[in-house]
């Protein structure tokens, strides 16, 4: 016979404890606008005809607070006096888990976490192989939660422009820094045409975004081996800018 933490059967009984055996994180990992499945897999005495898993979120931004879900499991017919069941949790993920959101399965008095957290800054370039002489590419820094992001550019590792986008009451303040390499920028908002005059083939461009809490790894716009030539550079650069759900152009 067989003891549930419900029902003693006898005085000579085989305590069977319902413990958690894992909580499998989803693979790939958490990604913004991605559902994630997380799996909670549970030994439960096979007297119990189901069992509750408490799925909890708790995000770290400080502002949602701790959202719950019960998920009711039926336990199948065993003659053992334990059988595994598990429970699947679908979580969307979106900007709100930038700031180490805490995914927690509970059943009965015992829990397992798992915390992860989306990047705060995302950066893509368009043609991956770089810019040409008199070229065009896109550039994409994706910022989920802060309200301020910085983008520069650089030769080598001098910044050469800096754009500044802040969120204020008003709206969003746009800054313009050249740092005096003939760089010029025009009065219109709409395209960002800029870069050193002269560039040499030794001279290695990269890019980067920055915010309150975050900073990306700088990307390289060009690979320092490829030949540019001496010609005069133009770089037409779309700079598409996510700051708290909105997109801006630049």
């Amino acid at each position: 016979m067989c003891e549930t933490n419900t029902a003693i059967s006898s005085s000579k009984s085989l305590k069977v404890k319902s413990s958690i055996r894992s909580l499998r994180e989803p693979f790939p990992p958490p990604e913004e606008n991605q559902i994630s499945t997380f799996t909670c897999d549970a030994d439960v005495a096979s007297s119990e005809s189901s069992v509750n898993f408490r799925w909890t979120v708790n995000r770290g931004n400080n502002i949602d607070g701790v959202e719950s879900e019960d998920r009711r499991v039926q336990v199948p017919k065993s003659s053992n006096c334990y059988t595994t069941v598990k429970s699947d949790y679908r979580y969307n993920v979106t900007i709100r888990d930038s700031s180490n959101t805490t995914i927690t399965c509970t059943i009965f008095s015992e829990s397992r976490s798992h915390t992860f957290s989306i990047p705060a800054i995302d950066m893509s370039l368009e043609p991956k192989d770089g810019f040409k002489i008199g070229g065009r590419m896109n550039i994409t820094c994706s910022l989920t939660t802060d309200n301020l992001l910085t983008f520069m550019l650089m030769r080598d590792s001098t910044v050469v422009v800096e754009i500044q986008y802040q969120k204020t009451a008003q709206g969003y303040v746009i800054t313009k820094k050249e740092m005096g390499f003939d760089c010029n920028l025009p009065s219109d908002n709409n395209v960002v045409k800029c870069w050193k005059n002269g560039l040499q083939c030794n001279d290695v461009a990269w890019y980067k975004c920055e915010t309150n809490t975050a900073i990306s790894t700088p990307k390289s716009l060009k690979d320092s081996t490829q030949c540019c030539g001496t010609a005069i550079l133009y770089i037409y650069i779309y700079i598409y800018i996510y700051i708290c759900c909105a997109r801006f152009f630049m």
